[in-house]
């Protein structure tokens, strides 16, 4: 039953929304026909506990120019779809990502969201992934921050 609720969200989700792109000079983000830009976050955060910088690439269907993080460092990327879908990667800047260029290719295949990620500094994130149903427990977690 709980599988068959994200479903049917997904197929709404789906119907809402066409094949869109957003560019900036470092982040490019494509959205292939079904996801919507509209319900998709994408951010890059450093630190652990409350002392947590949030560096916001995509957020309310607009690229946050001047996002991406300064300094070389240990980071988590992570990608939220209508606060039902998820993934996140701990990645390393090596060097001062000055010059750094982001790509994300979402698209749908057998009903399930994928994203493509290319990064000029931190090759673990040159991967091809899918996004997860948030467990349970994470989104109670959730709602009770919402509230």
């Amino acid at each position: 039953m709980r599988y068959e609720k994200h479903f049917f969200l997904f197929l709404i989700l789906m119907a809402q929304s066409a094949k869109s792109q957003f560019e900036s000079n470092q982040i490019k983000v494509n959205f292939g026909e079904g996801i919507n830009s509209k319900i998709t976050s994408i951010n890059v955060s450093q630190g652990i506990g409350w002392k947590v910088k949030i560096f916001p690439l995509f957020t309310q269907n607009q690229i946050i120019t001047n996002a991406i993080p300064n300094d070389a460092g240990i980071y988590r990327l992570t990608i939220n779809y209508a606060d039902q879908l998820i993934y996140q990667e701990i990645f390393i800047y090596r060097n001062t990502p000055k010059d750094e260029k982001l790509k994300f290719d979402l698209y749908i295949e057998q009903n399930r969201i994928f994203c493509k990620i290319k990064s000029e500094y931190a090759i673990e994130l040159n991967k091809e992934i899918v996004l997860y149903p948030i467990n349970e427990e994470m989104n109670n977690i959730l709602n009770q921050i919402k509230e």
